[in-house]
């Protein structure tokens, strides 16, 4: 005779702990990428999207579920939200790997930083500093601003 399964949400609250910095951390397996992964009837799901559709029903097709707090650990419905993949790339943290200063947004040119910001379809300009740490608040204030819409 085959062991009970135990209730997948019975599962995900017995594999998960709230976290110093307010989110709610799988603590079961994880994966290379940093994801959580649960086992439920023989199938392997992604701990965050097993918690949203616990919540919320099936991801719609062409959507994916976000992280607003950036923790891939984190299951908490609160800090998920349905996106499309250019809403989940612009709220991507980071610059990218080949980025010459490190920070999203800013690039070198002619001696100064100058911050580009792209949102909704197109390029906004933010202007050029001398001071890369001026270029990195004017660009995450504008990523803010601009992302939001």
């Amino acid at each position: 005779m085959g062991r009970k399964s135990i209730p997948l949400a019975e599962r995900m609250e017995s594999k998960s702990a709230r976290a110093a910095e307010g989110c709610l951390e799988w603590t079961g397996a994880v994966g290379p990428d940093g994801y959580g992964r649960v086992w439920h009837q023989s199938r392997m799901y992604l701990a965050h999207r097993a918690a949203w559709e616990l919540v919320n029903g099936a991801i719609p097709v062409g959507k994916t579920i976000d992280h607003v707090c950036f923790n891939r650990r984190c299951i908490d419905v609160a800090h998920l939200r349905l996106a499309d993949a250019f809403l989940q790339n612009q709220h991507r943290q980071g610059a990218l790997r080949t980025s010459t200063t490190g920070i999203r947004g800013v690039f070198p040119q002619r001696g100064k930083f100058q911050v580009r910001v792209w949102a909704n379809g197109s390029v906004h300009e933010g202007g050029y500093f001398t001071n890369l740490e001026d270029a990195r608040a004017k660009a995450e204030q504008m990523r803010e601003v601009l992302h939001r819409k």
